[in-house]
């Protein structure tokens, strides 16, 4: 029971850190994609007319989401010992994916287990998480720029 409890947080970190890392990835906007591409002056006229998309999506900028991505699986991994996970040991990214509007993080790490088991010499498990996010626009009465109500 120790050892699946051990498991269970370090499994519980493991994700808590990734969901992190990935929410703060997808705070990057694209600035160029977002001015130039679908929030222009001819969308917003279709859009008055109807004939636009209802969100076409909020750009990431890829390359900032995962370098801040890395950076909050770091500082993670360097206060693992403050988070009462001894046993989890260095949190590793094994894939980041970026489409320009959504992000998905795959990470990894070892989980000591407090009592090994002898039989078959097991004393660490490797774990697994992915999660992935999508930037979405909150309702508004601001509508390009003007306050309707």
């Amino acid at each position: 029971m120790t050892n699946v409890s051990a498991v269970y947080i370090a499994k519980r970190t493991l994700t808590l850190a990734t969901e992190a890392a990935v929410q703060q990835g997808v705070k990057n906007l694209d600035m160029k994609a977002y001015y130039t591409g679908e929030n222009n002056l001819s969308r917003a006229a279709l859009t008055l007319l109807g004939l636009g998309e209802s969100d076409p999506g909020i750009p990431i900028d890829c390359g900032a989401g995962s370098r801040d991505a890395e950076m909050v699986l770091r500082s993670w991994s360097d206060r693992e010992v403050d988070l009462h996970s001894k046993n989890l040991s260095g949190i590793e990214i094994s894939k980041i994916s970026c489409d320009g509007f959504q992000m998905a993080l795959d990470t990894y790490a070892s989980v000591v287990i407090p009592i090994p088991i002898p039989f078959i010499n097991l004393e660490e498990i490797r774990i697994q998480s992915r999660a992935s996010a999508i930037p979405e626009r909150a309702d508004s009465n601001n509508y390009m720029g003007l306050d309707i109500g």
